[in-house]
């Protein structure tokens, strides 16, 4: 997702020219939602014929056009203001000239956000809909996710949790449209903190991330019934940890980097104990 600097504040009352800002660029052909949208029984379409002209309609010098309910020159109540530049539309509640209540805001390109409003921002529950196909619904703040929310992708892919100024932060899970899935804790949009990821292969690690990354002591689990418990830096195993093998095999000990490193003991199945300093896997005294 693009960068995004929200919609501007439209000029009061003499002009509203400043086109506010999607979240993304190309096109995304309107859905349902948009037809379906309607507020004290009147929709984006019909806004026209439900209030009567030219006593509910200013016309701007850029050649933007309201249409509404108008108190004291300012747009005041519900109504629809079309940018004349591009064929924007904002069809909602006003106060005082500013966008605030429910109403929806269909980009030139089609993209949409359909919620609620504050001072002219997304700000409480809300849906947006990207160009790509993408779909947020979820809490705003100041034009940014913000709170619980579900994100889901055109690709499949799904993520509901929580979001700290636009990017996922708290708890949450993210379902790969692959199948993998991570539930836990997030970050800056990363996964991080405590959190399991299952792989589609059946594999799953539990344990502590930081950056996308395994960091600290965690269970890992493989597929051919081995397990690995222990310590975990920037994804590798490192540090102290157990290890054991689906055939009844343990090893025990320090590892750096995915491999036996340093003090440690390997106990076979049969009883039989390797113990001393290890690298690189090997036992070397």
């Amino acid at each position: 997702m693009s960068s995004f600097n929200g919609p501007h504040e439209p000029g009061e009352p003499v002009s509203d020219h400043i086109q506010p800002e999607q979240k993304s660029g190309s096109v995304f052909y309107l859905n349902q939602d948009i037809n379906n949208f309607s507020l004290d029984g009147i929709s984006v379409h019909n806004v026209e014929s439900a209030f009567p002209l030219p006593v509910n309609r200013l016309t701007y010098d850029e050649g933007d056009v309201y249409v509404g309910e108008i108190f004291q020159e300012y747009r005041h109540g519900l109504g629809k203001y079309t940018w004349a530049a591009d064929g924007s539309i904002y069809f909602g509640y006003w106060v005082f000239g500013k966008r605030i209540g429910k109403g929806i805001f269909i980009w030139k390109s089609g993209e949409y956000y359909a919620g609620e409003w504050l001072d002219a921002r997304m700000h409480g529950f809300g849906k947006y809909a990207f160009s790509t196909g993408d779909i947020y619904e979820g809490n705003w703040i100041n034009d940014l996710k913000h709170g619980f929310g579900t994100y889901r992708y055109a690709s499949g892919s799904i993520y509901e949790g929580e979001w700290n100024t636009d990017k996922r932060s708290g708890k949450g899970k993210y379902i790969w449209n692959h199948g993998d899935s991570y539930d836990g804790e997030w970050l800056e949009g990363l996964m991080s903190g405590y959190g399991k990821y299952v792989y589609e292969s059946g594999e799953n690690y539990d344990g502590y991330w930081m950056k996308d990354q395994r960091n600290g002591k965690g269970t890992y689990f493989f597929d051919n019934g081995d397990k690995y418990e222990g310590n975990w830096l920037d994804g590798q195993r490192t540090g102290f940890g157990k290890y054991s093998y689906s055939n009844g095999d343990v090893y025990e000990g320090n590892y750096l980097n995915g491999e036996f490193f340093g003090k440690g003991k390997y106990i076979f199945a049969n009883g039989t104990v390797d113990e001393g300093d290890w690298r690189d896997g090997d036992l070397i005294g």
